[in-house]
């Protein structure tokens, strides 16, 4: 009975998509774009009927093509996908998604989400407990059927650098699927610009513009008024027999240069993260003064971990950092939300915890 009740949702949901017959295409040539300072991996552009939105994946540099207009009998280039604004049902699937809507105020239009256990906004929370978002399976294995139910305008996913078998099947269902490339720019603020992009979905482009600039106003006077300290940082942790720490051209590297530390990778070009065996750690870190994104949650817990750990001059000095100040139970965790699109916030924890100054701290635990 539910395999029938889901082929009538699609028969239908088919045929109103193609009950409009396309007209004659417009113009090729945009009249205007969205200007971006910081992030690469997306454009806007406008033409007369519709924007287009290009989004590109950094490892393949594939860039795939959304055509969004309010007429659904605009005819729109067939190099991409088009969408009918306004889009007021809408999936994610990371909980990076989530705080680009809640600046935006729009969190009312996340009807769906994978793994909503790992949410951390209280809106959202709220939302999934009452019904008004869906459960929609684990972010990595979607629950196809329950995507199709929940009807979604569109699919926000993460595109990874390989095949995406849950993209594929919502493609060949007809359900749009919608890359967010945030997480695969180099430095906060790039990553924090991805507003402009969820802006340019949801029509609001004036407000993420704006949002955007008070954020980037603040970084910056944070960043300058920093002054290089001689506060050296370990970051990361040992897991499968590797120890990753950021290059020095990475997301994390970038907040360490910008926030004051004496990081040892500082120069390095890597825009990845550099894998190190314990015994490099040593060689290297074994008298770094703190200790940023450890496992643990307590300077005991890290001892059992693994009791090398015990060795590190940070962690002898209690100067050991995790980003577990604001979490849930069910392990939402708002550095990976607010965090993105407010990393002048991150920017100001670290900055204090570059000079030593433990005090309030809004992302970063400190381990006792």
């Amino acid at each position: 009975m539910k395999t029938k009740t889901i082929v009538s949702i699609l028969s239908v949901w088919w045929l109103v998509a193609c009950q409009h017959a396309p007209q004659k295409p417009l113009t090729e040539t945009p009249k205007d774009s969205l200007k971006t300072e910081y992030a690469t991996l997306f454009a806007v552009r406008y033409y007369d009927e519709y924007k287009q939105i290009a989004v590109t994946n950094r490892w393949s540099n594939d860039t795939l093509y959304y055509y969004l207009t309010k007429n659904p009998d605009v005819h729109v280039p067939e190099n991409g996908t088009k969408l009918t604004m306004p889009l007021d049902n809408i999936a994610i699937t990371s909980c990076t998604h989530i705080s680009y809507f809640d600046l935006l105020h729009e969190t009312d239009r996340i009807k769906a989400m994978a793994s909503p256990e790992l949410a951390y906004n209280s809106e959202i929370r709220k939302r999934i407990a009452t019904g008004r978002t869906a459960d929609i399976g684990d972010a990595f294995s979607l629950n196809t059927e329950k995507v199709i139910l929940q009807r979604p305008q569109i699919v926000m996913m993460n595109d990874f650098n390989g095949e995406n078998l849950s993209a594929k099947k919502l493609k060949e269902l007809g359900i749009p699927v919608v890359f967010v490339n945030e997480w695969q720019e180099n430095s906060p603020l790039a990553r924090a610009e991805w507003i402009k992009m969820i802006g340019a979905l949801l029509d609001k482009e004036d407000l993420a513009d704006s949002i955007f600039n008070a954020v980037k106003e603040r970084y910056d006077s944070i960043k300058n008024a920093n002054t290089p300290q001689k506060t050296t940082i370990l970051s990361g942790n040992y897991f499968h027999e590797i120890w990753n720490v950021p290059g020095g051209k990475s997301y994390m590297g970038a907040f360490f240069c910008d926030a004051g530390f004496d990081y040892l990778y500082k120069n390095n070009p890597s825009t990845e993260s550099i894998k190190l065996s314990m015994e490099a750690i040593f060689e290297q870190f074994h008298n770094a003064d703190v200790w940023i994104g450890c496992p643990a949650n307590t300077l005991d817990e890290l001892a059992v971990l693994d009791t090398r750990y015990t060795l590190l001059k940070s962690v002898k000095n209690g100067a050991v950092f995790n980003y577990k100040k604001r979490n849930t139970l069910t392990g939402g965790n708002d550095f990976w939300e607010t965090g993105v699109v407010r990393p002048d916030i991150v920017l100001e924890d670290l900055s204090r915890i570059a000079r030593q100054q433990y005090d309030s701290l809004y992302f970063m635990n400190k381990l006792e």
